[in-house]
């Protein structure tokens, strides 16, 4: 397996988007969706988006997402993709928590028998190569891993 030993960085803020009166805060931190009314700043509907909720109030499409009460099944407002893509590529453009040259920390951990393990620093500048699929091949007592246009042969015993 390839363990991502990658420090967290900041959170990144919330994901903003108005619509018709409401106002959609998408907070990626905590994990919470909630929809305000602008005017009176009351909280109408909130959500955890970590949970799968069937029914809930929260639908996604490809035109937008749609808000729904749950007691009534009453659309409260629509958000459309338009609206949503604009403020992701906003919150993108936010120098502070874009970071060009993400480069994660990669570890290979490998093992036949559970006991003895080969564990890799894969360099630094060499981690987009292993995330694709097919880049880590097992047989028997080698591993292969895909560096690029060619492979490393690990030999596990």
């Amino acid at each position: 397996m390839i363990l991502d030993a990658t420090e967290p960085g900041p959170p990144p803020p919330p994901l903003v988007v108005d619509a018709d009166g409401y106002r959609l805060t998408l907070d990626y931190a905590s994990g919470v969706a909630e929809v305000t009314d602008v005017a009176t700043g009351e909280i109408v509907i909130t959500s955890d988006m970590r949970s799968v909720d069937e029914g809930g109030a929260f639908t996604s499409d490809f035109a937008g997402v749609t808000v729904t009460d749950p007691a009534t099944g009453d659309v409260v407002v629509f958000f459309p993709r338009e609206a949503l893509e604009a403020a992701s590529e906003a919150l993108s453009a936010n120098d502070a928590f874009v970071d060009e040259e993400f480069n994660p920390d990669l570890w290979l951990l490998a093992s036949v028998d559970g006991e003895t393990f080969v564990v890799e620093d894969l360099d630094e500048g060499s981690g987009e190569m292993y995330f694709g699929p097919g880049g880590l091949i097992a047989n028997g007592s080698r591993l292969l891993l895909q560096a690029g246009g060619s492979w490393v042969v690990y030999d596990l015993r």
